[in-house]
């Protein structure tokens, strides 16, 4: 049974994956071409701005984690515990993105995820969504993580806020049916890992939903629609 997310996990990454590569990395926009706007915004890679909010999440995170092993009251100060919080250590629902619980694995993992997949995700959505993408998912994952899982610890519910926010894109603004397909199948797996009490799940969906949200305030600013218009497959 313990096997199980881990798959969810991986074809959510998966699908992601899946969507990018479904077209060229210059079409990675925020807004490709629309019903009313036909041209789709093309990335040039040159003038990319250096992905702030993921080296400096990396670079804070890295320091409490790197700090837990000295002084392991950083961990047992920071990570989640529901004494605790309902004690008034109302930080503690922030805070466990700082840390990991679980050793060297989960952190080689997180990080490696989140310099691989955050770095798209700042790339297509600037800083300020990303940084709401995976405070708010992560946020939303440690709500869930007091229910089912509550002495953990682990950024890796940021990640998922991220790839969920991928996912919504994917399925509602990026011009591909594979895109779409992919986005599906990995919506569907963090629907799956919700029935099986996964915090990821939750903090994907949110990520997605905020996503869809923040897609949908654009277009109904901008007065176009939210169909893509693409030839690509």
């Amino acid at each position: 049974m313990q096997i199980i997310p881990y798959v969810l996990y991986v074809v959510i990454l998966a699908a992601v994956i899946n969507g990018l590569i479904s077209v060229s990395p210059r079409d990675w926009a925020f807004l490709p071409g629309s019903a009313a706007n036909p041209a789709p915004a093309r990335i040039d890679k040159s003038k990319q701005p250096w992905p702030f909010a993921t080296t400096a999440t990396l670079l804070v995170t890295g320091i409490f984690t790197a700090l837990q092993f000295p002084f392991s009251g950083v961990l047992e100060t920071l990570r989640r515990n529901p004494q605790a919080f309902a004690s008034g250590e109302w930080w503690r629902i922030v805070t466990p993105l700082l840390v990991h619980s679980d050793g060297w694995p989960q952190i080689v993992f997180n990080f490696a995820a989140i310099a691989v997949f955050g770095v798209v995700a700042e790339c297509i959505f600037g800083h300020w969504r990303w940084l709401l993408l995976y405070l708010v998912g992560g946020i939303a994952g440690e709500i869930a993580g007091y229910a089912w899982e509550p002495l953990g610890a682990g950024a890796s519910v940021g990640l998922f806020g991220l790839v969920g926010g991928l996912l919504a894109w994917q399925l509602l603004s990026l011009a591909t049916p594979r895109a779409r397909i992919a986005a599906i199948v990995g919506l569907a797996a963090a629907v799956a890992l919700l029935v099986v009490r996964d915090i990821h799940g939750c903090a994907t969906l949110t990520g997605a939903c905020l996503m869809a949200l923040l897609l949908w305030q654009v277009w109904a600013r901008r007065g176009v629609s939210s169909r893509p218009v693409s030839s690509r497959q």
